[in-house]
């Protein structure tokens, strides 16, 4: 096997499994999917050479019976005694020779004012129409009626019946103005709520107008005067499109004829087994074609307007184009694809022994070094510690032997400033009352004036320097909390500025840098129990990596040419309390060069460092969280920005739990 295949089995030998299992299966459906696209193509093309042939044969006979229906209306035009005999003769003769052809009738045109005197000497009956049950009944008021006044029928179901006023019917309505008006075959549905569909199929009327002979019709006016009726017959919708039917191949298609312009479906032809047609109008289009991936939409001119004809393929349709091909394709790549895995998960089992002791030698390696690297950080931890604690030690001791002799000096300081007081004002006395002043002078007038003013300012300086030994003094005892070991109350804002009392001379002006600023935002807080010099330690090593932070931005030139009060080096300290009123924030800010993203989350880990050798021993950042986590139960995060700033939020609880110390 591959050295490379082997590694990889190594590392992922799951992965590898399924790789192949997945590579396998997507192949086999990719060739079984693009056979299956192939036979679906070449399905559509023997539907759409079918569906061409069968519309060809339906536009046909359609065109064969709309212009034989047209010359009824030519014989009527050109005929003007074209009588109720000449008209069952045609039907007789030439109608009958069209079975689809149900019923063809006779409708004039009767005004209003002409309807009495046709209903008594031409009708011999009243001009009526169907209720919404059917019923007939007299017809109501209306400008024009268009009455039946005579007709044949094949079919004893018709809604044509002597006296039946067409305008009555909504649907009828409108398609008898456009045909008087245009002057042209118009189709329509037979309507409904009549006794005209018992047959369960669509069945047309065919309203032919027919106008008097003299006279023009070029414009609608004229048409409207010359209209003298329509001509109207029932078509079967059935017989009509399965005649054409008969001679093709329509075997395992079934078609459906919709009306686009009425928005309506007529029929749903389709050819049993047995050889019959059979019309489902239960079956809506719009459920059919959702049911299949292919069909073929056609349309065929009806008079007026036109008719949309789908052919949709049903399963005979499928099964006499399908073969068998993908799928012996599809099941013949899973096969192999699970030959292939077995083999693989054989290759995988014996590789996984010796995984298996690979893996239990680099644990016990891997603890040994956790171990190594716990054992150094114990000790690292208890050196720096124990440095710490012997400085503490050292500068309590310090500041002791230091207190006792500044106490004495700054106790006597004020005596020696109350007799220099006297001893001054008795030479003011001497100078003003006694003439012989300046010649029993030993020395220069002017210079025992000098001494007298400038002997207060002295004693004063010397007050202010004892005073900022003691505060000095006060700081290293306070950092150094020898006396506060245990857990105590006290306001951290005095640790911080001790610390800050302690590291003054880093914060001075040098020769390097100019002096750094610093910024105290004080709010006000509760003392919180904790244990002093810890935090203070953490206070310390927080405050001296942002000084040596700002040391660094400035021999970067961070604020060449833009030295000013408000952008200069500054360490910021904030503390607020939080709303719960159970927490402190303590921020520690620097405006340096902050810390790159990479390591921001490396900062704490012990022995991590980024100054340079003999600077640092990367322990102060993981002292300062472990005392603020382990011991105070507190958080420690950072914040930082490229080139903006660098802050450590401390969150304190206010009230430490007891608990075993640790």
């Amino acid at each position: 096997m591959n050295t490379a295949w082997f590694d990889v089995f190594q590392r992922k030998p799951h992965s590898v499994v399924l790789a192949i299992v997945f590579v396998g299966v997507g192949l086999s459906s990719a060739s079984f999917l693009g056979l299956r696209r192939w036979e679906r193509t070449r399905m559509q093309a023997e539907l759409n050479r079918r569906s061409t042939l069968i519309s060809i044969a339906l536009q046909r006979s359609l065109d064969s019976h709309f212009n034989l229906l047209n010359l009824i209306s030519s014989f009527d035009q050109r005929s003007p005694r074209f009588t109720q005999d000449d008209f069952q003769l045609f039907f007789t003769t030439e109608l009958k020779k069209y079975p689809e052809v149900l019923t063809f009738g006779w409708a004039p045109k009767i005004q209003a004012t002409q309807r009495q005197k046709f209903e008594t000497s031409e009708l011999r009956a009243s001009i009526s129409e169907r209720d919404s049950t059917g019923t007939v009944v007299s017809a109501k008021n209306r400008s024009t009626y268009f009455p039946i006044q005579y007709f044949e029928a094949t079919s004893l179901h018709t809604p044509l019946a002597v006296g039946i006023d067409l305008a009555s019917f909504p649907l009828l309505k409108n398609a008898i103005l456009k045909s008087g008006d245009n002057n042209y075959l118009i189709t329509a549905p037979s309507p409904k709520n009549t006794a005209s569909n018992h047959n369960d199929h669509r069945n047309l009327l065919i309203l032919i107008p027919t106008y008097l002979s003299q006279g023009g019709h070029a414009t609608l006016a004229e048409r409207r005067i010359a209209l003298k009726g329509f001509f109207v017959g029932e078509l079967s919708t059935f017989d009509l499109i399965r005649a054409p039917l008969d001679d093709l191949n329509t075997e395992g298609i079934d078609v459906y004829i919709k009306d686009e312009k009425l928005l309506d479906q007529l029929i749903h032809i389709h050819k049993r087994r047995d050889g019959q047609y059979v019309d489902e109008f239960h079956q809506g289009i719009e459920s059919a074609l959702k049911e299949t991936s292919i069909h073929v939409k056609t349309e065929v001119t009806v008079s007026n307007h036109e008719w949309s004809v789908f052919f949709i393929p049903n399963t005979v349709f499928f099964m006499s184009q399908r073969t068998w091909a993908p799928t012996i394709i599809l099941f013949s790549g899973l096969g192999i694809t699970l030959l292939l895995s077995l083999y693989v998960h054989q290759q995988l089992e014996q590789n996984q022994k010796h995984k298996a002791l690979a893996q239990q030698l680099a644990d016990r390696h891997q603890a040994l070094e956790q171990a190594m690297v716990a054992l150094r950080e114990t000790q690292a931890q208890a050196i720096q510690n124990e440095k710490l604690s012997s400085l503490g030690r050292m500068m309590a001791g310090i500041a002791h032997e230091i207190n006792n002799p500044v106490a004495f000096i700054y106790g006597n300081l004020d005596h020696v400033k109350d007799y220099s007081d006297e001893l001054i004002k008795i030479i003011c006395h001497y100078k003003a009352n006694d003439k012989r002043y300046r010649q029993t002078l030993e020395i220069d007038a002017d210079e025992i004036d000098f001494i007298i003013q400038d002997l207060p300012k002295a004693i004063d300086s010397m007050a202010m320097g004892a005073k900022r030994i003691t505060e000095i003094i006060l700081a290293l005892r306070n950092f150094s909390r020898l006396d506060e070991a245990e857990k105590k109350t006290i306001d951290i804002q005095s640790g911080l500025d001790s610390t800050l009392m302690i590291l003054n001379h880093r914060l001075k002006e040098i020769p390097a840098r100019p002096a750094i600023k610093v910024v105290k935002d004080y709010q006000q807080i509760p003392a919180i129990e904790c244990y002093p010099g810890q935090l203070n330690q953490v206070f310390m090593n927080l405050m001296s990596n942002a000084i040596d932070a700002l040391q660094d931005a400035w021999e970067h030139e961070k604020w060449l040419g833009s030295l000013s009060e408000t952008s200069c080096p500054t360490l910021t300290i904030r503390t607020n309390q939080c709303s719960d009123d159970q927490v402190i924030h303590i921020c520690i800010m620097d405006n340096g060069l902050g810390i790159p993203e990479t390591i921001c989350s490396q900062i704490f880990d012990p022995f991590f460092t980024t100054k340079q050798v003999g600077k640092g021993t990367g322990l102060g950042l993981s002292i300062s969280r472990q005392i603020i986590v382990e011991k105070h139960l507190g958080s420690i995060t950072v914040d930082s920005s490229i080139g903006n700033y660098t802050i450590f939020e401390i969150q304190l609880p206010i009230r430490l739990p007891n608990k075993k110390k640790r």
